[in-house]
């Protein structure tokens, strides 16, 4: 058996563009059961890589 992960990205939210070109794939919980479906769409899948809105984030500096 071969364990393996995978990130997926996608382009930054206004948030994180600052900081990076690309930010992380994040499947919102609501999403779980298409995402893992194989009967989903590779369009639909692919629609799940739109960046969340920056409202829903929040920045934080790294501590000193």
């Amino acid at each position: 058996m071969i364990e393996t992960c995978t990130v997926l990205t996608t382009e930054p939210n206004a948030l994180m563009a600052p900081l990076h070109w690309r930010m992380p794939v994040i499947i919102p919980p609501a999403s779980y059961a298409s995402w893992l479906s194989a009967d989903t769409s590779q369009a639909a899948a692919q629609a799940l890589f739109a960046a969340w809105d920056p409202a829903e984030w929040r920045a934080h500096s790294p501590s000193a």
